[in-house]
């Protein structure tokens, strides 16, 4: 077996720690996930091929904490990330249990839809296409936490 430890195999480490991430939130275990991502984006050379899909992760996992402040600051994050890529940019990260959590997860219920076109684009767009996405969660999002 294989262990991968930040200071040794720091991509490695952002790999296996970003499938973590993905199965905490699968399983609920929402604070953990908070943990876990916050010690990602912490690493500089995280790819934005690897960045984007996490924080795409953590606006949901921030909506079931009812962290408000944290899922506009990943739009941002989101948003200032893809305005730094060519427009060929695309992901190759596989959202489809993702979407099936959000999917079936009571907690999603208000959110579940913008959610779900947000990581469509995510997972089947270019650059403009995911920007357009995040643009109209970011507002679908404002209306239901101000209405």
């Amino acid at each position: 077996m294989t262990v991968y430890t930040k200071n040794d195999l720091p991509q490695q480490w952002a790999e296996t720690s970003g499938n973590l991430a993905e199965t905490l939130f699968l399983s609920g275990q929402f604070v953990k996930v908070k943990e876990l991502l916050g010690m990602l984006f912490e690493y500089a050379d995280l790819m934005p091929t690897q960045r984007v899909p996490l924080l795409a992760i953590s606006i949901a996992n921030s909506i079931c904490l009812g962290a408000h402040e944290q899922v506009y600051g990943d739009f941002e994050s989101i948003s200032r990330i893809l305005f730094q890529q060519d427009s060929d940019f695309t992901l190759n990260w596989d959202f489809s249990s993702v979407e099936i959590a959000i999917a079936k997860n009571q907690v999603f219920s208000f959110h579940r839809q913008w959610l779900l076109d947000l990581i469509d684009a995510l997972a089947n767009g270019r650059r403009d296409m995911m920007q357009g996405a995040l643009q109209t969660a970011r507002a679908t999002y404002v209306k239901f936490v101000n209405p």
